[in-house]
């Protein structure tokens, strides 16, 4: 069972842009309102921590409106037993040079993404949690994509651990300029926005 404490955020109207991978693993969450107690969740005596050696990563779904894009990634539990993570991946995106196609993303939102904030998941075999990552697809203020890239492959640090995992996705829009942004890992339901 996912347990997390669901943060809601407005959002600008406007039409939005989708696009979507052929296949998604089966996802189960619960919406099942949670109370105040579980908080703070305490991972039980056959839980551990979910590393990058239990975790695939994987795009799950983009969106773009204003020129400012969004993708969720998911992470998926491989192992054969419980795990738990909480915090804020750390994000590297790369282009098709293996160069670094943006700057080390911020804690936080963005237009089309609200942050869950920081909480204790317990992913059950095969369970998946998924992150965001914002950004903007022209240059401010100027509007051009001048010295924008393309990131065709991205590698994360799952908190608590020191070891990546990597997956190859092609972001469909630009990145560009300085800011981009990244959330809490989070279950699907906690994003109220866009949505994985």
């Amino acid at each position: 069972m996912l347990m997390f404490v669901p943060a809601v955020a407005a959002c600008s109207s406007g039409a939005v842009h989708t696009s979507e991978p052929a296949s998604q693993p089966a996802v189960s969450t619960s919406s099942t309102a949670v109370s105040t107690a579980a908080t703070n969740v305490r991972a039980t005596a056959v839980d551990h921590s979910c590393t990058s050696a239990v975790l695939a990563l994987s795009l799950a779904r983009q969106v773009s409106a204003m020129n400012q894009p969004a993708a969720f990634f998911r992470l998926t539990n491989r192992s054969q037993r419980n795990c738990t993570v909480a915090g804020y991946p750390n994000l590297r995106l790369y282009d098709r040079n293996n160069r670094v196609a943006a700057n080390r993303p911020r804690p936080g939102g963005a237009y089309l993404l609200n942050d869950p904030g920081p909480h204790t998941l317990t992913l059950r075999p095969g369970e998946t949690a998924y992150f965001g990552f914002g950004w903007s697809a022209v240059n401010q203020p100027d509007g051009d994509v001048r010295g924008c890239t393309y990131a065709t492959r991205e590698r994360v640090v799952i908190p608590g651990s020191d070891v990546s995992v990597a997956t190859r996705a092609n972001l469909s829009s630009p990145i560009c300029g300085r800011t981009s942004s990244v959330t809490a890992i989070a279950p699907r339901n906690a994003f109220k926005i866009a949505t994985p």
